[in-house]
């Protein structure tokens, strides 16, 4: 699959909740909101009959797309960014070892 190289997009922050039913939900959050959370007097993040899990903050890359961060490279193929050394991606295209940890990640094993 040939993917196209974009600029690096700004950070997105999220909220990660646990649903009653065992899923994850995840909610997009503002950069002040995200950084309270190290101060020693923070609120933790509530979502109605939901159990806050985590907060992360990462670039969001369209699907098909890639982007250098600088000492690694972001692709998107499967709606998940997901970093890979600069190697691994060739005129554009995943190389056989760019796949390969990509299928480790779509797998839940990451790097």
């Amino acid at each position: 699959m040939k993917l196209t190289k974009i600029t690096l997009p700004s950070l997105t922050y999220y909220h990660r909740f646990l649903k009653d039913d065992g899923s994850i939900f995840r909610i997009q959050t503002t950069k002040e909101d995200y950084e309270q959370l190290a101060t020693a007097n923070h609120i933790d993040p509530n979502y109605p009959n939901m159990k806050w899990l985590s907060s992360f903050a990462g670039h969001y890359l369209p699907i098909g797309y890639y982007a250098d961060e600088g000492s690694q490279i972001l692709v998107n193929l499967t709606g998940q960014t997901i970093p890979i050394e600069k190697d691994e991606l060739w005129n554009n295209e995943l190389t056989l070892k760019g796949v390969e940890r990509v299928n480790k990640f779509k797998n839940g094993f990451g790097i």
